[in-house]
Order: structure tokens, then sequence, then C-alpha cells
């Protein structure tokens, strides 16, 4: 079984591996997803902001949650988390 702290550093490979370009990777919410998984979400920026973005002055982040299997410790799924 894996902890906490492990599901995230798995997370946190993941997105890097599946996102080359992402940057400021920020964990956002971790919690048990059923009695298998744990359910990570991270955000993080992907390269340069939208125009509309820049005009605003906001940051423009991706918002992904993952689940990764507490026996195992590796990856079962990627979504898009739904604030």
């Amino acid at each position: 079984m894996i902890d906490m702290k492990q599901a995230v550093q798995t997370a946190v490979t993941s997105v890097e591996s599946l996102y080359p370009q992402a940057k400021d990777i920020r964990l956002e919410e971790i919690e048990p997803y059923g009695d298998l998984h744990w359910s990570v979400v991270l955000s993080f920026k992907s390269g340069e902001p939208t125009t509309l973005a820049a005009v605003m002055g906001a940051e423009s982040r991706l918002f992904k949650r993952l689940e990764i299997d507490k026996s195992t410790g590796t990856l079962e799924a990627l979504k898009v988390w739904k604030q």
C-alpha cells in the first residue's frame, strides 16, 4: 500500500511525463477515492497564457484529477478536474 505522499509523487511524475511543458505544478487536493485509489488534483501552467488571460492579468492553469492505485502506486486515470 502506498501512502498519501507517495500518491502525490506518482501524480507529479505522471504529469511531468505526460505534459513535458508543465511548469509550476501545484497540489490542489488529495483524498481517498473508494477503497482502492487516491484521487490527486494537480494544477500547472502549460506554456504561454492565452491572449484573454494575458489582457485580464490572470494566469492560465490546467487542472487534472489523477487516480492512483493504492496497492501498486500506478496511475489508473487522468481526467479534467471540474471545480
